[in-house]
């Protein structure tokens, strides 16, 4: 048996306990540190909202011409009447 599963079963039996309560501010700082963290990453890289969020229609082509840059086609598609192309 695994060392992890060994513990665990101790645990169960009562062979072993965590003092949970008795290091509580260590457990509050765990979870503040994990909480700031979330939020600083949340801050730093914001939310990518996806076609779901954003409304609009998304359309993916493959191009035959791997040399055609994103202005060329942006532009074709505004010249075929579509003005909100990006």
């Amino acid at each position: 048996m695994s060392k992890f599963g060994e513990l665990g079963a101790r645990l169960y039996r009562g062979d072993v306990s965590v003092d949970f309560v008795g290091r509580r501010k260590t457990w509050y700082l765990v979870s503040l540190a994990i909480v700031v963290v979330a939020i600083a990453t949340l801050l730093l890289r914001g939310l990518n909202y996806g076609i779901e969020f954003r409304g609009g229609v998304e359309f993916n082509a493959q191009i035959a011409n791997p040399s055609a840059n994103v202005e060329k086609l942006t532009d074709a598609v505004v010249e075929t009447g579509i003005e909100a192309a990006s």
